[in-house]
């Protein structure tokens, strides 16, 4: 339990550092703005490529999405892309990336109880976590093609 909350104690203290230092919108910012040139369909995935790499330094997904959907929903206003499938496609990525990520608090806890290494955790799960995330990039695309409401 040590490990975790010492892990915890580290993203956390990753993300003050970042807010803090006002560079968390900068960071956004980057991350999103190319995705603006791309098509609907395509910058659907790309939300969630973006939100997966945002769940390193952000684990707590309602602090991910407090984050971005500021920068993201206007922008998907702009292009056509409904709202609905906007925070679907926040939510598909870090939801299965959470599965296997060492910042992941109730993660490490429930492994170190189990008494799972973590190294045999990755070689389980990684996978079928690289199935369900091409799934759900599949998934999203669907959605903004046909533009779910």
């Amino acid at each position: 339990m040590t490990f975790a909350a010492i892990l915890i104690g580290v993203a956390r203290g990753v993300f003050v550092v970042l807010d803090e230092g006002k560079i968390v919108d900068t960071i956004i910012n980057a991350l999103v703005a190319p995705l603006a040139q791309l098509p609907v369909t395509l910058y659907a995935m790309g939300i969630s490529v973006v939100q997966t790499v945002l769940a390193v330094p952000v684990p707590s997904s309602s602090g991910r999405v407090t984050l971005t959907l500021p920068i993201l929903v206007p922008l998907s206003d702009l292009l056509g892309l409904s709202r609905q499938v906007t925070v679907t496609a926040t939510q598909y990525g870090p939801g299965i990336v959470g599965q296997f990520m060492p910042t992941d608090g109730a993660l490490m806890a429930i492994l170190a109880v189990a008494g799972v290494r973590f190294e045999h955790w990755l070689k389980f799960c990684l996978p079928v976590c690289a199935a369900l995330f091409v799934y759900g990039l599949a998934a999203v695309a669907l959605a903004a093609f046909l533009n779910l409401q």
